[in-house]
């Protein structure tokens, strides 16, 4: 259990120092306007019930003891960045000694295979309860159980089409109401 989780709280994604999302906006002017105005990943630290749920771990002695703040960084994104879940948090750190060129021949393309299967995003989106065994999300079995899986779609046939309306559940997380979808 104790092993359990201090897995819980590392990264799902490289540590280092990001540069930004905004850096990488200067090519990719779709991508990012479409992460910045229909993302739930791009919200991931700045939400009202991402601040809720965090407050609820380290206001509490006993949770914030086992699992502090670390839990809620482990996939939201990085704290200094405070960007999110943002590009970088996806495709990698971009080491500031390498030009974007060499970023991209050498990690960001080879890396785009990964990306696209949905074990990239059940990382995040299977959370298990790490004392009861209880999953607190589960979106591996949702979608497992979706007519998406039976279609041969992943994660990232729906969710990840850019320049197209992209669904986003309408979910109803703390209080918080998400809208549907949302064309760029």
């Amino acid at each position: 259990m104790i092993n359990d989780m201090q897995e819980m709280k590392q990264a799902r994604y490289e540590p280092g120092q990001p540069r930004g999302a905004a850096q990488c906006q200067t090519c990719h002017r779709q991508e990012f306007a479409q992460w910045q105005a229909n993302s739930r990943h791009a919200t991931a630290t700045g939400a009202e019930s991402f601040h809720r749920m965090k407050a609820a771990f380290t206001n509490s002695m006993l949770l914030s003891g086992m699992m502090g703040e670390d839990l809620c960084y482990a996939c939201h994104g990085s704290k200094t960045a405070n960007e999110g879940v943002s590009c970088e948090t996806c495709h990698g750190v971009a080491p500031a000694e390498q030009t974007w060129a060499e970023v991209h021949q050498q990690k960001y393309k080879p890396g785009l295979l990964g990306l696209r299967k949905p074990e990239f995003c059940l990382q995040c989106h299977v959370v298990k309860n790490p004392m009861s065994g209880e999953y607190l999300l589960d979106m591996a079995r949702e979608w497992e159980q979706s007519p998406a899986r039976k279609a041969g779609q992943t994660c990232q046939d729906c969710h990840m089409r850019w320049g197209q309306t992209v669904p986003i559940m309408g979910l109803i997380l703390l209080g918080e109401t998400v809208p549907p979808t949302k064309k760029i």
